[in-house]
């Protein structure tokens, strides 16, 4: 069965996606290999590859799902663990069996299987949660002012932002100044927050809007992408790297940006 890379299992997280696109290519060279008989030579690197690839990939993964809260955490790991028993068991019956065009047909199910349920469907949904997750807060930390974000953060009390947004009252200076000076918080944690409320703020943007910023484009090239969006309803991204107003790594760089796995 031909199972290849294609644009829309992308998943929008580059450190997953690269790999994912090196695991694909790995199985249709493999598949190949069965059906022309020359695997025998090259099963050992396969499954050197294939260890390499779930200790590298299940760790990052599994971070993510931890830090997530992700409530299908406990049956994604699980997953991750019984994939990585079959690649152990497929290793003893190289050294005990040698390279038999049945321990090929065998990779071959179980790999077919991994990029079916496994690569297509539960990473696909958590990703999905994730940058559902990532956007949410990213939006309402977005609506918060300054004061707001460093009570929420922990580095004043309500009671001294009650107090200095009363001084604030008699005063032109703003609450982050008025904090600084009273000794509240230092002036790198004030520059930290608003460092974050600006990441923030930018999450909550649209595509356009972030290229804007970047001036990686201009109002009449964005302009022209949204007329030509309408006519095709092709996505802004795809419009603009076909009109050639920006290329694609700038697009995948832009789009990580917005989902909150890249900063700029």
């Amino acid at each position: 069965m031909a199972i290849e890379w294609s644009k829309d299992l992308e998943l929008g997280i580059p450190e997953i996606d690269e790999q994912n696109i090196k695991f694909f290519a790995m199985y249709e060279d493999f598949s190949r290999e069965i059906e022309q008989g020359t695997v025998s030579r090259n099963m050992e690197e396969l499954l050197g590859f294939l260890d390499g690839y779930a200790r590298d990939l299940f760790k990052y993964e599994e971070y993510l799902l931890e830090k997530s809260a992700y409530e299908g955490l406990a049956e994604h790991v699980a997953k991750h663990r019984g994939f990585m028993n079959e690649i152990r068991a497929f290793e003893k019956r190289l050294l005990l069996e040698g390279s038999t065009h049945e321990l090929a047909l065998d990779i071959k199910r179980v790999l077919m299987v991994w990029l079916l349920t496994h690569v297509r469907k539960m990473d696909r949904d958590f990703v999905s949660f994730l940058l559902d997750t990532q956007t949410r807060n990213a939006r309402d930390m977005a609506k918060m002012k300054l004061g707001e974000m460093l009570v929420e953060e922990g580095h004043i009390s309500q009671e001294t932002l009650t107090w200095a947004l009363e001084k604030q009252k008699t005063s032109k200076e703003s609450i982050g100044a008025i904090l600084q000076e009273a000794g509240a918080v230092s002036a790198g944690i004030i520059n930290k927050v608003v460092a974050e409320q600006k990441w923030n703020n930018l999450m909550s943007k649209k595509l356009g809007e972030i290229l804007l910023e970047f001036g990686l484009i201009t109002q009449l090239s964005l302009n022209h992408a949204l007329m030509k969006q309408k006519e095709t309803g092709k996505k802004l991204g795809v419009t603009l790297v076909e009109m050639g107003i920006i290329t694609p790594k700038q697009i995948i760089e832009v789009q990580a940006i917005q989902k909150g796995i890249l900063k700029r």
